[in-house]
């Protein structure tokens, strides 16, 4: 199914970037098993900014011989995601891991790089561990990579095709085709403590259920950003978190913020007003504001703007139990129409979906082209013109 959010290509992330990264990166250290792990605060300008740890050159210090080294498997991946490079358990890791590495500094993020086991691993610039990737056999800053041939998380192969991945993790909550790519991105949230998955696919369609896999990547989702962080990610948070009287909610009125920053008055006063049954979600290229009390969520790209608006009943939703909004939805719209009286209204389809193990959606477009309204049905065949609406998510067409 597609996603409920519209994900941007800058979440790719390890993918659409490194054309230029390639210019940009040094290839710093070798795998080393003799020199404890240093940091060089004198070899980087930028560490004259505060808040910048220079990282690099780094050197891992060998494991102990009576210590056995064990390379991570599958879920067990997850566990480091945030750690500190000087962390032991992350070096003992670094060591475990078949195979040579290189060490990359791009912009003060160090890639931890093993071509011959077919993984990436990226440090930000305060030496934890943000994303690790598992390549299926591509280029990687510029040289080949093998593929990653042990166990995955989740228990993915690359042998799945997408209509398996999301038999396994659900439905994308953000996807991403961009214009000129021969790839399409999706996020797919998990529940194991918090974490995601984007998977890159072999195909620039957002439809194509029988996709391969390319690539994939873990990460760690944020869910409240440091009280010191002043940036516009902390006007959505400081509405989040505040309670004001009830009101009613008026659906009419979050569809017209689409496209408006957290910081427009209109927007941080309406969540607000929300209530504080409000969730922040941070990615590292997007934000979702989530209030499962009004049944509404709220997706932010990297820009800060409010990219689309979703209306759910009363479900489980991002693993958790939404109640159903009540106020007005876009197109008047209601949850108790049926698919036949929606497209009585809205017309044929543009899209729809063909995954029978995800419940039915398909797109409508709105407003002589302008917007488009996803709507999922209470159903996973796609001739039931009989079924209910589960969700319903606006946004504005490029």
């Amino acid at each position: 199914m597609k996603s409920f959010y519209s994900i941007l290509a800058a979440l790719v992330v390890f993918s659409s970037a490194f054309a230029s990264e390639k210019k940009k990166t040094t290839t710093i250290a070798k795998k080393s098993t003799s020199a404890k792990a240093i940091t060089n605060t004198s070899s980087n300008a930028a560490a004259s900014n505060e808040n910048f740890i220079y990282a690099g050159p780094v050197e891992i210090q060998a494991i102990s011989a009576s210590k056995v080294a064990k390379t991570p498997i599958g879920n067990e991946y997850f566990d480091y995601l945030g750690k500190n490079l000087n962390e032991q358990s992350v070096q003992d890791m670094i060591v475990a891991i078949p195979g040579d590495y290189d060490v990359a500094n791009t912009e003060g993020n160090l890639f931890y790089i093993w071509r011959s086991s077919g993984l990436v691993m990226k440090f930000d610039n305060k030496n934890k561990l943000q994303q690790i990737r598992f390549m299926n056999g591509k280029e990687f800053m510029g040289s080949y990579c093998n593929a990653f041939s042990k166990e995955l998380p989740k228990k993915l192969n690359f042998n799945m095709k997408r209509s398996d991945i999301e038999g396994i993790l659900g439905k994308p909550v953000e996807m991403s085709n961009p214009s000129g790519d021969e790839r399409f991105f999706a996020t797919y949230s998990i529940d194991y403590n918090d974490y995601a998955v984007v998977i890159t696919y072999n195909t620039n369609s957002n439809q194509e259920m029988s996709a391969g896999i390319e690539d994939f990547l873990i990460m760690k989702t944020v869910h409240q950003p440091s009280s010191s962080n002043q940036n516009n990610q902390s006007v959505i948070a400081d509405a989040v978190v505040k309670n004001n009287s009830t009101i009613s909610i008026d659906a009419a009125q979050p569809v017209n913020f689409i496209g408006r920053p957290s910081s427009d008055p209109a927007v941080k006063k309406y969540i607000e007003q929300l209530g504080d049954d409000g969730q922040l979600i941070k990615y590292d290229e997007s934000t979702q504001v989530i209030n499962k009390n009004a049944g509404l969520v709220m997706n932010f790209d990297n820009q800060d703007k409010l990219a689309s608006v979703m209306f759910t009943s009363s479900k489980n939703f991002l693993g958790q139990s939404f109640k159903q909004y009540q106020g007005n939805m876009p197109a008047d719209l209601n949850f108790n129409l049926t698919r036949e009286q929606v497209e009585k209204k809205l017309g044929i389809p543009a899209q729809t979906s063909n995954n029978d193990k995800d419940d039915f959606w398909a797109m409508y477009v709105l407003n002589s082209g302008t917007d488009a309204v996803y709507i999922t049905y209470n159903t996973k065949s796609t001739d039931n013109t009989a079924a209910t609406i589960s969700d319903i998510r606006m946004e504005k067409l490029k």
